[in-house]
């Protein structure tokens, strides 16, 4: 049974809870940022020197268009803040077992009549799926012919990393925005350099800095990542994701 969690000021994850992710690899908790939260996230959009200044553009069948804003720190503007709030960060190092770090955080837009979410219930479990270049599209898509075997064995839902999951037309009038915070396990940490980010530790803040917090142009310390324009980037990256 899954159960609904509602955030009313206080959250902690439960045994239960916990189960609940192991089990299903995903665990919603509503309204964990409340309105004027959200309203504080999209300054960061609003500013002309937002964080939009450092996004870059793929396209994906019929040349539709997506911007990308990759980062590989949390920073201290409002979205770095939310990233290193306590409700956040003491969630998922209760989810996982042990302290974690941020991996990478990224915001993606799709425009109006682009896309759709869908995930597989229990893939997670499968463990990594390689990613491999689409046929016609500039993202990187799982193995068809491993995830096709599991489709019989798992319904669609939300999220563990392993967790498979593909975007598909977003077939509304409105805009699309998908604001998404990484975390590793500090034990996990790469032995190897790569795209995002080997351990740095994090330094957690209060939930209530999230509402406190001023900061929406100086993004300083996120070391944005741009397969686009950064050769030390694009090398991490298939070819099909770099057109620009």
């Amino acid at each position: 049974m899954i159960e609904d969690v509602r955030f009313d000021g206080e959250f902690e994850v439960t045994d239960a809870l916990k189960n609940q992710y192991d089990r299903d690899g995903f665990l919603i908790v509503r309204n964990l940022l409340d309105k004027e939260e959200i309203a504080q996230l999209w300054k960061i959009f609003e500013e002309p020197d937002g964080i939009m200044k450092h996004s870059y553009e793929t396209s994906e069948p019929d040349d539709k268009k997506i911007l990308r804003v990759m980062y590989r720190h949390p920073g201290n503007d409002v979205s770095g803040i939310i990233s290193r709030s306590e409700k956040i960060v003491n969630a998922c190092e209760k989810l996982l077992d042990g302290e974690v770090y941020h991996y990478h955080g990224k915001f993606i837009m799709k425009n109006p009549r682009e896309g759709g979410q869908h995930l597989l219930k229990g893939s997670h479990k499968c463990g990594r799926i390689n990613h491999v270049p689409g046929d016609a599209t500039l993202q990187t898509g799982a193995d068809l012919e491993r995830v096709e075997a599991l489709k019989p064995k798992c319904d669609v839902l939300f999220q563990h990393c392993n967790l498979l999951h593909t975007s598909e037309p977003n077939n509304s009038d409105m805009r699309r925005w998908a604001f998404v915070a990484c975390y590793n396990k500090a034990s996990n940490d790469s032995f190897l350099p790569h795209h995002h980010a080997n351990y740095v530790p994090i330094e957690k803040v209060t939930n209530s800095a999230i509402k406190d917090c001023r900061n929406y142009t100086d993004f300083s310390g996120k070391d944005f990542t741009d397969p686009i324009k950064k050769e030390e980037d694009r090398m991490h990256f298939p070819p099909t994701e770099v057109k620009g």
